[in-house]
This record gives C-alpha cells, sequence and structure tokens, in this order.
C-alpha cells in the first residue's frame, strides 16, 4: 500500500504566536508547515524553489514589510500555488481586493482553526484534482503523439514543446476528449 503524503503548507504572518500555534494545529492534522515571520524570506523561498513544493499558502494580510495583497501579487506572478488570504480587515471590498488578485479563499480573523482546516482542505481537493486530471490528459496527449513521430525537445510538462521536421508543437493547445 502507497505511503499518503503530506501537503506542505507556508503560512506566512508577522505574528509569530499564530504562526506557532498554526503550525502544531496543522502539523497534528498530518500537514507540514513552514511559517515565516518575514513575507520577503518566504516569497524568496517560494519563488525561487529553494524549497520542497508548496501545496498551499495561508497568507496574512497585515504585516510590516508588504502587505498580503503585494505578496500575492508577486506569488501569481509565477506560480498559480492556491493561496488562503487571512485578515483582521473583514470589511467585504478587502476580501473582493484579495480574491480578484487571485486568492483561493479568505478568512477573517478571528478564526475558528477547525474553519480554516475545512477551507484547506476544500481548496485543495479542488486543486489537486485539477492538477491529477491535467497531469492524465497531458500523459495521453504524449502517448498518442509519440506514435505520431514527435520527439521531446524538454520534458517538463509546463514548457514542453514537441518537435515534428516542420515546426513546433505545444501539448497545452491540444484538445483532447477523455472517451
Amino acid at each position: 500500500i502507497g505511503e499518503i503524503m503530506a501537503n506542505n503548507l507556508f503560512v506566512i504572518d508577522d505574528d509569530v504566536e499564530l504562526t506557532d500555534l498554526l503550525q502544531e494545529f496543522l502539523s497534528s492534522h498530518n500537514y507540514h508547515v513552514s511559517t515565516f515571520n518575514s513575507p520577503l524570506q518566504a516569497i524568496d523561498i517560494l519563488l525561487k524553489k529553494s524549497h520542497p513544493l508548496c501545496d498551499l499558502v495561508i497568507l496574512d494580510n497585515m504585516m510590516p514589510e508588504l502587505d498580503g495583497f503585494q505578496v500575492l501579487r508577486k506569488i501569481r506572478e509565477l506560480s498559480n500555488v492556491p493561496v488562503i488570504m487571512l485578515s483582521a480587515k473583514g470589511r467585504v471590498a478587502d476580501r473582493v481586493v484579495g480574491l480578484e488578485l487571485g486568492a483561493d479563499d479568505y478568512l477573517a480573523k478571528p478564526f475558528e482553526p477547525q474553519e480554516l482546516l475545512a477551507r484547506i482542505q476544500s481548496v485543495l481537493r479542488r486543486t489537486t484534482s485539477s492538477n491529477e486530471m491535467i497531469d492524465i490528459i497531458y500523459s495521453k496527449c504524449i502517448r498518442e503523439l509519440d506514435l505520431f513521430g514527435y520527439g521531446f525537445e524538454n520534458l517538463d510538462p509546463n514548457k514542453a514543446i514537441l518537435r515534428k521536421e516542420k515546426g513546433f508543437f505545444d501539448p497545452k493547445n491540444l484538445r483532447y476528449d477523455l472517451q
């Protein structure tokens, strides 16, 4: 029986007490949690990929170095990692801005840890199933295209280019019927 891998979560909040509590709580629910009290440090690690894969970011909105909206913009420049924003700013306008900038969910402080856990599970369920479907479609496309004599230029699924004698083929533009 295969071993279930724990999801890697980043918690970015300048409140040390809160990040410690979240790390303890989420770790007890089988998540691997990395906490950052400096948004600049978190961005550096997240975007340079010098840390194990991050499956979800929990991001505070009100921090001294950069606010959460600025951090979210930087994350979205290079990554589609799911983000749940936490903030004492619970006004509708703040939540809408966060969601429009690319947050997957927004939770106002104070919050119950069980609600955060449910939101994490919901976001991961949606994003994991979407990513798995993309991987399935991608591998089916590659297998079929290989039968037509295409050669691989680059095997990175996000940047794969298949070469034929004339021109290039980008598999992300391929429509594929799963039947």
